[in-house]
C-alpha cells in the first residue's frame, strides 16, 4: 500500500467502498485534513478494490483482520453490528473511533456530536463519538439558534428523505423502478418511484417508525433537553440525494422575526434564504455535495406568537454523515485532545 503523506494522522476509514465512506474520504481531501497515512478498509467481499485520495490509489484491505495499533482516528461507516465488533478493538488500540451507525447513540456516557451545537461533549478523554442519524443532524443545527433566543417548547417535523439514506440499494431500487425494470435487490417493500413511503424503519408499538424515534431520541439528547416534545413524520421520496425537513417550532417566549433572521443568518455553517421573492428558497439541487444546512422560509404562525416555520435542506450523506464526522475530528484536534 502506497503512502499519503500530508503532515501528522494516520487515518482509518472502515466501509471505505459504501457511499457514505466513499464520500467521505472525499471529503478529508477537500477540507485538507491532516493525514499522514489513510487505511480504507471493508469486509473481505470488495475484493481487491481500491480507492482513490490526493491522487494516489490505495489499496482497500479486510477489516476482519486489521491492526488498529499507532492509527489515530477510525471512522466506521459500516452497519450497526459491525461497529459493535470493531470499535472496541480500535478503541483498545488507542484510537479515537467516530461512529456513523446507531450502534452507541443510546449509551449515556457516548456523546451525539454535532459540532455547531455541542461541541463541548468532546474532551481530552473522549474515544468514541457517535455520528447523529442524517435527518438529526440537519434539524439540530437550524432550530439551536432559535433556541438559544426564545427557548424550544415542541417541535413539529416532516421529512422528505431520499433514497440514498438507504443506501446503494435505495438508489439502485429508484433507478431500476425509473426505467420500469424489477430491482435486483430492494431497499423498500413497496415501489418508490413516482410514490412517497411515509414509513422510514419498522413501526414500534406507539406508532412511530424507527426513523421518528431515532430524531426524537437523538435531538433530546444533543439539546439537551430530555423533555422536549418533538413529533416528527419521516417520509422517504423518490429523489437520490439531499433530506428537506418542514419544521414548525413552539418557542417559550414570543419571537422576534428580525432577531430569528439574524440567528440564523450568523449561524456557523448555515446558508439562510432571507427572501421572499418566488423560487428563492433551499432546494436539493443546490445542497447536493455541499457540507452547509440549507434554511429559509423563514415566518411566523398567523395568531401564535411564539411559534415559527421554516423549511431545511441538506446533503444526507456530507453534513448528514462523511462531513460531519470530519468536522467532529478537526475539533479533537483544534482542542488538542488528539
Amino acid at each position: 500500500m502506497q503512502e499519503v503523506v500530508m503532515s501528522s494522522y494516520e487515518v482509518v476509514v472502515a466501509g471505505a467502498t459504501g457511499l457514505v465512506g466513499q464520500i467521505l474520504i472525499r471529503v478529508l481531501q477537500e477540507r485538507n485534513f491532516p493525514v499522514a497515512r489513510l487505511w480504507p478498509l471493508a469486509s473481505e467481499r470488495s475484493g481487491n478494490r481500491t480507492v482513490t485520495f490526493k491522487n494516489q490509489s490505495l489499496q482497500v484491505l479486510p477489516l476482519s483482520d486489521f491492526d488498529f495499533s499507532q492509527k489515530h482516528f477510525v471512522f466506521f461507516c459500516v452497519e450497526p453490528k459491525i461497529s459493535e465488533k470493531f470499535v472496541p478493538k480500535a478503541m483498545k488500540a488507542g484510537c479515537i473511533a467516530i461512529d456513523n451507525s446507531s450502534a452507541f447513540r443510546r449509551k449515556e456516557q457516548i456523546p451525539i456530536v454535532v459540532p455547531e451545537v455541542n461541541a463541548h461533549k468532546l474532551g481530552p478523554e473522549t474515544r468514541l463519538i457517535a455520528n447523529p442519524n442524517c435527518s438529526t443532524a440537519q434539524l439540530v443545527v437550524a432550530i439551536y439558534p432559535l433556541h438559544q433566543l426564545f427557548g424550544l417548547r415542541r417541535v413539529v417535523v416532516s421529512t422528505y428523505q431520499s433514497v440514498s439514506g438507504s443506501g446503494v440499494t435505495g438508489l439502485e431500487q429508484l433507478e431500476a423502478e425509473r426505467q420500469n425494470r424489477e430491482p435486483e435487490s430492494r431497499a423498500y417493500s413497496r415501489a418508490i418511484f413516482n410514490n412517497c413511503l411515509a414509513q422510514i424503519g419498522n413501526f414500534a408499538p406507539n406508532g412511530l417508525c424507527q426513523e421518528e424515534q431515532k430524531m426524537i431520541f437523538e435531538t433530546r439528547k444533543i439539546l439537551e433537553l430530555p423533555d422536549l416534545i418533538i413529533a416528527p413524520t419521516t417520509v422517504r421520496i423518490p429523489i437520490p440525494y439531499c433530506h428537506s425537513e418542514a419544521v414548525l417550532v413552539e418557542f417559550k417566549r414570543e419571537v422576534s422575526l428580525e432577531d430569528a433572521k439574524h440567528a440564523l443568518s450568523q449561524m456557523e455553517n448555515v446558508i439562510f434564504y432571507d427572501t421572499e421573492e418566488d423560487g428563492t428558497f433551499p432546494m436539493p439541487l443546490e445542497a447536493k455535495d455541499r457540507d452547509e444546512v440549507f434554511v429559509g422560509r423563514l415566518r411566523k404562525v398567523e395568531k401564535w406568537p411564539n411559534a415559527l416555520q421554516f423549511w431545511v435542506v441538506a446533503d444526507n450523506l456530507r453534513k448528514g454523515a462523511a462531513s460531519n464526522a470530519v468536522q467532529i475530528a478537526e475539533k479533537m484536534i483544534e482542542k488538542g485532545f488528539v
